[in-house]
């Protein structure tokens, strides 16, 4: 695990939310399968610019189910990378982590708002 990476892990903790890390696709993946996680936090860099293909497979993946992907992008051209390959949201490069875990927060209220009204 990068220094970086610890970092944003240890922020998330202490923000509450709970983090389950991948370093590649099929862990990626699979974790995705097995947590049903209630959001994903994915670097559009992840694994030298497969940020945006891995979120297209996620959302494959999971078929119908909307699970709020938040996207950190460096600049507009990975903005709209990630934006077409399924993002939900994008925070910029570089980052405040406190602002990430609350977008991400946001999204999963949101998310759980929709599976409610979609259940009525």
């Amino acid at each position: 695990m990068t220094a970086l990476a610890g970092s944003a892990t240890s922020l998330l903790v202490e923000g509450g939310l709970v983090v389950h890390r991948a370093t590649g696709w099929g862990e990626a993946l699979a974790l995705a399968r097995e947590q049903q996680p209630l959001a994903v936090l994915l670097d559009s860099g992840f694994l030298e610019g497969s940020g945006p293909q891995l979120c297209a497979a996620l959302r494959r993946a999971w078929g119908s189910v909307e699970t709020p992907i938040l996207s950190l992008c460096r600049g507009p051209r990975e903005i709209r990378r990630a934006l077409s390959a399924g993002a939900s949201d994008v925070a910029e490069k570089p980052l405040d982590w406190d602002l990430v875990g609350r977008r991400l927060r946001a999204l999963v209220k949101a998310h759980r708002i929709a599976c409610e009204l979609d259940r009525k």
